[in-house]
């Protein structure tokens, strides 16, 4: 299989469908970081939003939502499907590894399936690690090198956990939960 780093080969109604057979794991992530009514969440990578529309649900209409993504058309093709009908989102057109300034601090950083797509994921943990509130957190899933490689990138091209783990540390989170999922992930909570 060929691996884009920008999904160019894909496309983003096929990546859409991707996301919608993952979707089971988006239910635990947010039990996981305790989102909740109220919260202000960066979710890096929004991609076709699948995932962020569960996030919307779930912060209500008084939290917020921060929809980063590199790619123009894949957050055109979610802010039509949403049609403008959930408020609590804010779409940010940029590149994670550069500034976030554009979003503030926020209480929860989702960066799911996006590290491997990265030219260097150190940086964007940098910029989150700037970015959430004291209290808040960080969760990374990603797909782990040493599934089967039945569901997501080559296995060449996906962040090893002890890689990952030494990423974060260097940046000076702590990982204060980790685990296993279905769809071939690993998962690191994450706080300051």
């Amino acid at each position: 299989m060929e691996f884009h780093k920008d999904l160019s080969n894909v496309g983003w109604e096929k990546v859409k469908r991707r996301q919608l057979q993952r979707e089971s794991l988006v239910y635990e992530w947010i039990e996981l970081v305790g989102m909740k009514q109220g919260s202000s969440v960066l979710d890096i990578g929004t991609g076709p939003g699948v995932f962020t529309l569960k996030y919307s649900r779930a912060v209500g209409n008084k939290g917020e939502i921060y929809a980063l993504d590199q790619s123009k058309e894949a957050l055109d093709l979610f802010l039509k499907d949403i049609d403008g009908n959930n408020k609590n989102i804010k779409p940010i057109y940029t590149n994670a590894e550069g500034s976030l300034d554009p979003v503030g601090k926020v209480d929860i950083v989702m960066i799911t399936d996006v590290l491997h797509h990265a030219d260097s994921p150190v940086d964007i943990i940098r910029n989150v690690y700037q970015h959430i509130n004291g209290n808040g957190c960080a969760l990374i899933a990603e797909f782990d090198p040493e599934s089967e490689g039945h569901i997501g990138p080559p296995l060449k091209n996906r962040i090893s956990k002890e890689e990952m783990k030494e990423l974060v540390q260097t940046v000076g989170f702590q990982i204060v939960k980790e685990g296993k999922q279905e769809y071939e992930h690993y998962y690191m909570l994450l706080k300051k």
